[in-house]
């Protein structure tokens, strides 16, 4: 009587590992695309550009005048744009 129960789960067993199967890939592709969003984030934040090279190529580039570059360089070294 019990042989029917253990043969019907039998024939769902390839189904059920086929599930876990796609589950831990689901699983692992989250956590990289997580990663990679992260750090993507990260490298577009920051690019290892401190604020006064900005200031400077700014200025190079002709975007500020003389002045403004003084009061930004003063307002960034001071830390008055800080929040």
């Amino acid at each position: 009587m019990m042989q029917g129960n253990w043969d019907a789960m039998a024939a769902f067993m390839p189904l059920m590992m086929l599930v876990m199967l796609l589950l831990w890939v689901a699983a692992i592709v989250g956590m990289v695309v997580i990663v990679r969003w992260v750090w993507s984030r990260s490298a577009r934040d920051d690019h290892g550009v401190n604020a006064i090279e900005v200031v400077c190529r700014r200025y190079a580039r002709g975007e500020l005048s003389s002045e403004e570059n003084r009061r930004v360089r003063d307002d960034v070294t001071s830390g008055a744009g800080t929040t």
